[in-house]
């Protein structure tokens, strides 16, 4: 086994999505992702109509805030299959469709695209 994917077989193997959140709260889980990014320097409003590439989104916490922010593409990067599983799930029972799902480790991925927000 490769020890840079270990952590990675051992969710698959045991089914294992690491991160969890309530976010039952929609309000109070946006408002703790606006002051996130804020406080990484991006204006929520800024992300609107860009294109954005999320490595890692785990089960799609931070996908539902932004996505909620109406990029023009919004591609999700993620090596774990039920972190992935989570994340659409989300997204779909928001209704949010303005998004990609790639099941890829993060230094596997390839893509010529480029990006406005990483």
């Amino acid at each position: 086994m490769n020890q840079d994917q270990a952590f990675l077989t051992f969710y698959q193997e045991h089914n294992i999505s690491p991160v969890s959140q309530d976010i039952s709260d929609t309000k109070k889980h946006f408002y703790r992702r606006d002051s996130l990014f804020r406080l990484l320097g991006i204006p929520p409003l800024l992300v609107n109509g860009l294109s954005v590439i999320e490595f890692g989104p785990g089960s799609g916490h931070n996908a539902v805030f932004t996505a909620s922010l109406s990029p023009s593409k919004y591609v999700l990067v993620d090596g774990n299959t039920l972190g992935l599983t989570q994340t659409k799930e989300k997204l779909d029972q928001l209704s949010f469709r303005n998004y990609q799902i790639v099941n890829s480790l993060f230094l596997d991925y390839v893509s010529d695209e480029r990006f406005n927000l990483v």
